[in-house]
């Protein structure tokens, strides 16, 4: 999957976002969401500090979702 690349995302996915300074990685979420139902975003990128993730953007916030529980459309 690739920038811009339309995602499925599945139900019950917990979503992140971290609160990260530049050039430092934060360990904890500052905040996350779960999805309610089976859903679609678009993908924004990779993450740069979290290697396992990709950034969506999902109801007008971008989140980090877990590559390995989310498939291209």
């Amino acid at each position: 999957m690739k920038k811009g690349d339309l995602v499925f995302l599945p139900s019950d996915l917990t979503l992140l976002q971290f609160d990260e300074k530049i050039g430092e990685e934060s360990e904890a979420p500052c905040d996350w969401t779960r999805t309610d139902e089976p859903s679609h975003a678009l993908l924004v990128g990779e993450d740069q500090f979290k290697e396992y993730y990709f950034q969506v953007f999902y109801k007008g916030q971008v989140w980090l979702a877990p590559k390995n529980s989310i498939y291209p459309m």
